[in-house]
Parts: C-alpha cells; sequence; structure tokens
C-alpha cells in the first residue's frame, strides 16, 4: 500500500478542521444551501439565462430549471425572473414536472374554458390540469391564462401537485387550503416558513422556480432540500433593536446590511440579512458576493457591549446556524453572560451555506472519474493531465472564485460585516478552523479587535523547510487519531461488544479492513470514504459504541449504512471529489506557501509512507491512497500573503485540550508560543473537540476576556 502524502494531508484537513457547534452530542452542520441544489440536478454544462446575474435571489433555482428541461426561457436567452407568473405559465410549469420530468400521465380529457386557444402551447397543460382537480377556472367557461398569479395561489397549486403524488394523507388536514399548504410545504422546505407563501402580492417567475425546484427536489427522491432562499421585500425595513455600534459609538452612515423582515427569516427569534463584498479584493472591478448573516441580539440590551462575531470552524460551517442555537438558551452553544451581553452574528463564509457563489467542482463523479485514471505516485504525462483537469473542474464550475475562498478573504469579508453593521470594533469568537481565521483577521485588522478568544486552534504556521518538517507536521497532526483508535477497540472488552472477537478487538478489525471497500462504494467511491468512517467516530467517547456497531455490521452483515453515515459527516456531498474542507484548507497552503510548488507537493510520498507505518500502526492498516487535486491549485487564480500571521499583537487568549481528538494540544501551545505575538493560553481538559462553553474554569476565563477584557494573569493557565 502507498500511502501519499497527498492523501495523508487530505486526511489531516478534513480531520482537523472541523465543524463544532456540539450542544451535548449532537452536531449541527450546515446543509441549508442552494449548492445541494445543484448537486441533485447537476446543472454542468448548463448556461445561466442572460439576465439572471450572479446574486440574483432564485439564481441556483432557475438554473435547475433549465437543466432539467422545464423552461427554455424566452426567445432572447432570457428568463425574466422578475416577471410575474401568469396562470398560462404555472399550467405549463407544472404539468413539464408532472409528466415530464416524474413521468407521471395526465388524465384524459378536455377543458370547457373558451378563452383558451385549442391547439396553442398551453391547451393541452390547461386541460390536464382541470382534468386532475387541480383548477376549476375563474368561471365555468374561462381560465383566464393572462391573469397574474399570486404567492398564495402557487402555494394552494404546489399542495394540490403534492398531494396528488403522495396522497392526501402526505399532509396534516386543515380546513384551510392555504394554512395547510403553508405548513406542509414549508416542513418539506419548498416555500417559506414565513408570510411569503401567503402573500397575495403578484409572484414572480423567480419564486415560481425555488418552489417548484423544491417540490421537485423532494418528489424526484433527492430528500428534503435546503431551506428555500426568502424573497427580499423592495424596501428592506430597518433591523428591530439595533442599538448602534460595538462600545457605544453610533454606526456609521449608509451601513450596507440588507436586513429580511424577521418574518421571513429562517429562524425565529433572530435578525437575518445580507452584505456585499468583492469578490476579489486585488480587483474591486470583478464583481460582488452576498454574503448570509443572522443576528441574535442581546437578551439584556440596556448591558449590551456591542457585536460579538462568531465562526463554528470547517472550513464549511455556517454561522448562521451556529447562531441559531442561540436561541435554545445558555449553554446549548453559548452561555449565558454572552448571551446577555452581545449581538451574536454568524455569517456564512463565501461558498458556504446561503453565501456565494455554490461550491461546485464539476457534475458529481466527474473529478473522481478523473482522478481514478492516476496510480500514484503521479509519473506520467497523462496522470498529470488528469490531476490539471481534475483541479480545473473548479474554476470550470465557479470560475474566477475558485480560487478566491481562502481564508485571507474570509478575513477581509469579516471586516465589511463590520462596516455594513456600523460597528467601529467588533469582538470575536471562533472555534476549530474558526480560530485559524480568527487569527488571520487580527493580523490584518487589528484595529477592528476588541477582544478575541479562540478554541480547538490549530497553528497555521507550519516549519515547512525540509521534508522531515513537512512530514512530522502532519504526523503530529493525526497521531492522536491512532492513539484513540486503540483505546476505542480495546474499550471493547466484553463478549456483548460487537467488536470482542473473543478478547481481541484489534485483531478483529486488523483482519477486516478489506470490509471498508463497501462503505467507499456506498458513499459514490472516494477512496478515503473507509479511513474516514473508521476515524470519525473516535471524535468523541459516546461515539465508540457506533463504531463497533457500525464495524460489525460490515463484517457480520455486508451492511455499510452506519459507518457510510459517518464518512459522509465529513466528506458531505462532494459527489467523491474535492470537499470544501480539502479546498480551502488547500488554497490556504498554497497563499501561505507558494514556494512549496507541484513538485514539493508531489514528492514527499515515500517518506510520509515510512512515517505512517513506524509511528501509527493502527492507521496504517487504512486506506489512503487517493490522488488529489491540491498540488495543482497552482492553477487556480489566487493571492499570496506576504506578511507575518501573528495576530499583529492583538491579545488573544487560546483554550487547548488535552484531550481534543480533532486538534492536538501542541497546535494551541505552539500557536502561543511560536506565531502569536501576543497570545495566552488556557489548558482545559474536555474530552470532545473544543471545550466551550462545556468547561466552568475555562467560562470564567473566557468571559472575562470578552466581557470585561481581563487578560489571564500568566501566558499559560491550567483550569
Amino acid at each position: 500500500m502507498i500511502i501519499s502524502r497527498v492523501a495523508i494531508l487530505t486526511i489531516a484537513a478534513i480531520l482537523t478542521s472541523s465543524v463544532v457547534v456540539v450542544p451535548a452530542a449532537e452536531a449541527k452542520i450546515a446543509t441549508a444551501d442552494e449548492h445541494a441544489i445543484h448537486r441533485a440536478c447537476n446543472p454542468h454544462g448548463t448556461t445561466q439565462f442572460s439576465d439572471v446575474a450572479n446574486g440574483t435571489y432564485g439564481e441556483a433555482y432557475i438554473l435547475c430549471m433549465k437543466a432539467l428541461d422545464l423552461t427554455a426561457g424566452y426567445g432572447d436567452g432570457s428568463y425574466g425572473p422578475n416577471d410575474t407568473v401568469t396562470r398560462a405559465q404555472i399550467a405549463s410549469f407544472l404539468v413539464r414536472l408532472w409528466r415530464d420530468e416524474l413521468g407521471r400521465r395526465c388524465p384524459d380529457g378536455e377543458h370547457p374554458f373558451t378563452d383558451v386557444t385549442p391547439g396553442s402551447v398551453h391547451d393541452a397543460n390547461v386541460a390536464c390540469l382541470y382534468t386532475m382537480g387541480f383548477t376549476q377556472g375563474t368561471s365555468a367557461t374561462t381560465y383566464e391564462p393572462r391573469a397574474r398569479l399570486t404567492t398564495s395561489q402557487i402555494t394552494r397549486f404546489m399542495l394540490r401537485l403534492w398531494l396528488e403524488l403522495e396522497g392526501d394523507t402526505a399532509c396534516p388536514a386543515d380546513t384551510n387550503e392555504l394554512a395547510r399548504a403553508v405548513a406542509c410545504l414549508s416542513a418539506l422546505n419548498v416555500v417559506p416558513a414565513g408570510s411569503e407563501a401567503r402573500s397575495k402580492s403578484p409572484a414572480s417567475r423567480a419564486q415560481m422556480a425555488v418552489y417548484l425546484i423544491g417540490l421537485w427536489h423532494n418528489a424526484a427522491g433527492h430528500g428534503r432540500p435546503p431551506a428555500p432562499p426568502v424573497k427580499l421585500p423592495a424596501n428592506p425595513p430597518p433591523v428591530v433593536g439595533d442599538a448602534g455600534a460595538v462600545d457605544g459609538s453610533p454606526a456609521a452612515a449608509g451601513a450596507a446590511v440588507v436586513w429580511i423582515d424577521r418574518s421571513d427569516c429562517q429562524f425565529e427569534g433572530l435578525d437575518c440579512g445580507l452584505v456585499k463584498v468583492p469578490l476579489d479584493y486585488r480587483d474591486p472591478g470583478a464583481g460582488e458576493l452576498a454574503l448570509s448573516i443572522s443576528v441574535h441580539r442581546a437578551t439584556d440590551p440596556d448591558r449590551r457591549i456591542g457585536y460579538l462575531v462568531v465562526n463554528p470552524g470547517g472550513p464549511g460551517g455556517s454561522g448562521v446556524e451556529m447562531v441559531a442555537w442561540a436561541l435554545d438558551g445558555p449553554d446549548a452553544v453559548f452561555t449565558a453572560p454572552v448571551l446577555e451581553r452581545f449581538d451574536i452574528v454568524g455569517f456564512d463564509p463565501r461558498g458556504v451555506g446561503r453565501s456565494e457563489p455554490w461550491f461546485v467542482c464539476g457534475a458529481p463523479g466527474e473529478q473522481l472519474a478523473l482522478l481514478s485514471q492516476v496510480e500514484l505516485p503521479f509519473d506520467t504525462p497523462e496522470e498529470f493531465a488528469a490531476g490539471e483537469a481534475a483541479a480545473l473542474l473548479c474554476a470550470e464550475s465557479m470560475g474566477p472564485a475558485a480560487g478566491l475562498l481562502h481564508s485571507e478573504y474570509v478575513a477581509r469579508d469579516i471586516d465589511e460585516i463590520r462596516k455594513a453593521l456600523g460597528a467601529e470594533r467588533v469582538s470575536y469568537l471562533g472555534m476549530s478552523y474558526g480560530a485559524t481565521l480568527g487569527v488571520w483577521y487580527a493580523t490584518m485588522f487589528p484595529e477592528s479587535v476588541r477582544a478575541m478568544v479562540v478554541d480547538g486552534a490549530d497553528n497555521p504556521v507550519d516549519d515547512t523547510s525540509t521534508v522531515e518538517a513537512r512530514v512530522a507536521n502532519v504526523i503530529d497532526e493525526i497521531r492522536l487519531f491512532d492513539l484513540l483508535l486503540g483505546e476505542a477497540l480495546d474499550a471493547c472488552d466484553r463478549p456483548q461488544c460487537p467488536m470482542y472477537n473473543d478478547g481481541d478487538p484489534r485483531g478483529y478489525f486488523k483482519k477486516n479492513v478489506g470490509a471498508l471497500d463497501a462503505v467507499v462504494e456506498a458513499t459514490g467511491g472516494n477512496p478515503l470514504a473507509g479511513a474516514l468512517s473508521i476515524i470519525t467516530p473516535l471524535y468523541s467517547e459516546e461515539s465508540w459504541p457506533y463504531l463497533w456497531i457500525g464495524y460489525a455490521m460490515l463484517v457480520e452483515d455486508g451492511d455499510p449504512s452506519l459507518l457510510a453515515e459517518f464518512a459522509l459527516f465529513q466528506l458531505g456531498d462532494s459527489g467523491g471529489g474535492t470537499t470544501f474542507v480539502e479546498h480551502v484548507n488547500c488554497l490556504d497552503s498554497w497563499v501561505l506557501n507558494p514556494q512549496l510548488d507541484r513538485h514539493v507537493r508531489l514528492s514527499d510520498e515515500k517518506a510520509m509512507e515510512e512515517a505512517v507505518r513506524r509511528e501509527l500502526p493502527l492507521l496504517a492498516h487504512l486506506e489512503f491512497t487517493a490522488p488529489g487535486t491540491c498540488p495543482f491549485y497552482d492553477l487556480l487564480d489566487r493571492s499570496s500573503f506576504g506578511g507575518t500571521l501573528d495576530g499583529s499583537d492583538v491579545p488573544i487568549v487560546v483554550i487547548g485540550n488535552p484531550r481534543d481528538p480533532a486538534t492536538p494540544f501542541t497546535e494551541s501551545q505552539e500557536l502561543v508560543e511560536e506565531t502569536l505575538s501576543n497570545g495566552y493560553l488556557v489548558r482545559a481538559e474536555h474530552y470532545a473537540h473544543v471545550v466551550y462553553p462545556s468547561n466552568e474554569c475555562a467560562n470564567e476565563i473566557i468571559h472575562r476576556a470578552l466581557i470585561d477584557l481581563v487578560l489571564p494573569e500568566e501566558r499559560t493557565t491550567i483550569c
């Protein structure tokens, strides 16, 4: 088995940069995004309509309409997203979905409407709706095909189609059809949960696309789609309860947050909005991206300090959803003092969740097909060409944004959010990868930081001067997983344990690792899936029994389903290709270390293989042979960072955890002792990834730093 540096680095990147919104034993992961819509309808190669610009409401859904042949738009190549939907158009859209996409049959029969021209493009479709009982027209003989539809009428049509597909029991009964439609379809993420779907305002073709594709997503076997976007009001109302900028300073004039009416925010009790940021900070004319933010207002507004920006980790964690956990009250994710004193601001970074662009690198399976042509190490022109083509799929799919999703630009985005909020300074709390993001922000914008705490921190600055140093960095980052796997297997010490194997669970594990091929197949073919399915349950001791059960299910019953779920936790919907975590971590490595060229990144394989066999005896049994795209990101247009990533003397409190399975405590130590110019290390043990809010001693230090601006007395504090 060749264990390539490329594959090991990929595993390390995925495992040591995790989303960490983990109240109790439940992880909340960002899944509500338009990326999933594209992964379902596979619009690769489909050209967007000429009048649907980047950032247009419903953009992803409109492109899916075209990819599924539900619409061809107008003859001039436009779609008319803001045009009102007519009664004739809704008949055609619904019937195309019913008949052409879902393969259902229209009943025989004709309609009685004299105002629908026989043989016209809409004639048969109106007849189909009539014979199915979806419409009785506006009178016994008229349908009024050119009449405008309201949003509430479209909502009713969607309900009727859903009930025809799934049966009348598919939605709870209600004598009010509109109330039934909103309750049922909002639960299916077809329509927003707020007031929009009840509106008597004319419905736009963009709204119709959002609703129709949401219904298709459910009906076509793709499951519940992400929460639909909310159509912004023409004149967004001012946010409720804005107390001005941080620390009581007046809000800046012309704040750029576009606030969504609270009734239309997906999370009741939060303020939701959009902030426009430059696509490329090197080129102001390159365009903009829309970032989604959410704000949980201070529960004690009279004692409000200001804004606390938070990031849950990843890369790829949704800050919008992290802030939504605040609605569950103290200690779900945030402690009571933090909830009381801060307006907590979460944002979905560029490429994540509800923010632009949607992250995609080719059609599902396309990267995997290219990389499957490679037998490591890369050493033939054909293999290099396959690696280059796989990397370039990201640029072909996302355009210039593909190379601009790295942490430096996300840190710049944070400062754009600060300015849009009208804040002079903000406080910051970052978890896991969010800690790295905090270091970037403090380094680049020290005057914008009021206070900063990071938890579960990796040191983003490593010694890359020699092959030995590069190998040691990676081995150190994943060493704990080898130890934890041994502990998890040794804990299976009773006959009732599914992997007991007469007291030799380690032997059972080693003997049957070949069965993990079924996990790879069950998750779309990503070669790393088997290794990830074993390592992921090690994040928490509470998950060890699921490792035992899942492994025994695989070996004894040939059932990979439980282990596949663990693998997919890390891989997401990457379609067997590059994950968002890999993509951002790779870009960051190129931004920070441009001197490590393609040759260097591909040349450390033998040393890495020997190090794994020598130092990680259990992980060495897992399959890590996976050619990746990262060495070929020299083809993507990205910036490089010429400064020193040291926090620019901003006081940063770093919470480190010796029992953290994902981020070694030594990384937090190195961050404080070798990288930051003004760091304070707090050692607090907690058997899980990150400590806050589960350790009272650490919480007290965090409160003093964020609320009172009081730093620990010593550079290292032990809780």
